[in-house]
């Protein structure tokens, strides 16, 4: 049977600062779901073109709650490990992430042409 693939364009994952920020997409395929720390400043831009935001000097790191451990967690326990993880999923890291695409927006890392890491020093 013959398939069609229609573009389309990304969603916007953030506006900040002027700004429009999107989602870059797995394998560039709207199906296979956003990818979690990249990316684009374009809403057709391809995930080639995209930038982790882990990657940013202004990224922080947030502390995630503890690990779940089936072999030793107890059910409830691992309820509460889950909920906990949730929490962070949905609210800790986007918060994270929106933070240091902001603190790059303010510090001229992030542009609407792209992404402008600073050059390391060379060796000394």
């Amino acid at each position: 049977m013959p398939t069609k693939c229609v573009g389309a364009p990304a969603e916007v994952a953030y506006r900040i600062g002027g700004l429009t920020i999107y989602h870059a997409y797995g394998d560039d395929d709207y199906d296979q779901g956003r990818e979690r720390y990249d990316f684009v400043m374009k809403p057709d831009g391809l995930l080639e073109d995209s930038f982790d935001v882990r990657k940013l000097p202004t990224w922080k790191e947030p502390a995630h709650p503890p690990y779940i451990d089936i072999s030793v967690d107890s059910k409830e326990v691992q309820t509460q490990k889950t909920a906990a993880w949730d929490v962070f999923h949905k609210r800790t890291e986007p918060r994270a992430i929106r933070a240091a695409i902001a603190a790059a927006i303010a510090q001229g890392i992030v542009t609407s042409e792209g992404v402008k890491l600073p050059t390391p020093p060379p060796p000394a």
